[in-house]
């Protein structure tokens, strides 16, 4: 199970509609603090059924919608898709994974556009994604010069979601990080966002964020 792709409409700093291609190896989210970075992995977790508000950074569903309105005055439908390559149980090829805030501002899920509860995408995503699950480990890793990477495969993760990880913890040992996560990309694919030039450098797809001068996010593939 891989992520082939990620479209965001109206969820928090993207206020423009986006599609955002992903690699099966590493893909990169770059740029500086506060362009959207962590916002563009919290939709990804927000789709797969996240509801944590720790995780999710906001207080409340309703800090989730895009601070805009459109032409007629309105808030715009906030919402994101994920589109899955080869999701288990082998019935597709592919599965879209839809989370959506109704007017009320509670989570509507979706699969391939039809309705359904949480229950269902948990049972498309269990044990398919981690994030701050595996940091310990990593950062153990890293730490003690042993990539460990037999007894992670054991945990069965094809998607790894990181934060930032080469700035706020191995920015001191960022060769390591770099020569670990290369490794793992061999059997597990990994979306992160990064500022390294080290991390960018060895990213098999990078995409690039700035703000515009209100503040929402834009998107520039490298």
């Amino acid at each position: 199970m891989k992520i082939k792709e990620i479209k965001v409409a109206a969820f928090k700093s993207f206020k423009e509609p986006a599609t955002i291609p992903c690699h099966k190896g590493i893909t990169t989210f770059t740029g500086e603090c506060g362009v959207g970075k962590t916002n563009l992995l919290t939709a990804i977790l927000w789709a797969f059924g996240e509801t944590s508000e720790e995780v999710l950074h906001c207080h409340s569903t309703e800090y989730m919608r895009s601070i805009c309105i459109d032409d007629e005055g309105e808030p715009p439908a906030t919402e994101v898709t994920v589109r899955l390559a080869d999701p288990p149980g082998g019935k597709s090829s592919e599965v879209f994974v839809s989370s959506r805030l109704n007017p009320e501002n509670k989570t509507e899920y979706f699969l391939d556009e039809t309705p359904c509860v949480h229950r269902d995408v948990q049972n498309i995503l269990a044990n398919g994604i981690s994030g701050a699950s595996c940091f310990s480990y990593l950062k153990k890793a890293v730490k003690e010069g042993d990539l460990l990477l037999e007894e992670f495969k054991r945990v069965q993760t094809p998607i790894l979601i990181l934060d930032e990880p080469d700035s706020n913890f191995y920015a001191g040992n960022i060769d390591s990080f770099v020569e670990m996560i290369t490794d793992i990309k061999s059997f597990c694919q990994v979306i992160m966002a990064a500022r390294s030039n080290e991390m960018i450098a060895a990213s098999d797809l990078v995409h690039k964020l700035t703000v515009d001068e209100y503040g929402f996010s834009n998107i520039v593939p490298v």
